[in-house]
This record gives structure tokens, C-alpha cells and sequence, in this order.
């Protein structure tokens, strides 16, 4: 999705997330399996950001 993107762009966006890096789909995966396990049984009618603490 960002391919389109170039290079200052996308440091730029980087540089508005705590994790200085973008994210990738095991990011999203790693939430996905956590709440589907028993881990997560306990968690109900949240909304999850799954976006590094981006502050834009």
C-alpha cells in the first residue's frame, strides 16, 4: 500500500510513530491471535489501534 509513496514521505511518516518504523501485517496478526486465544478471553468491546502510537 505505501510502495507509492517515496523515500521522504514515508520517513516523514515514520517519524510520527513512537516505534519509528511502519507496521506490518504481523503486527495486526500478533492482536488478532492474541484476542482469539485464551489470553484474551476476558478482553470484550474494545477498540484496539494497531498503529504504533502514530500521533498524526
Amino acid at each position: 500500500m505505501l510502495n507509492v509513496y517515496d523515500d521522504e514521505i514515508l520517513e516523514n511518516l515514520k517519524s510520527n510513530i513512537s516505534l519509528e518504523r511502519l507496521g506490518k501485517p504481523e503486527d495486526v496478526a500478533n492482536v488478532i491471535i492474541f484476542l482469539s486465544s485464551d489470553m484474551g478471553d476476558y478482553v470484550s468491546g474494545q477498540v484496539i489501534g494497531v498503529d504504533g502510537n502514530q500521533s498524526i
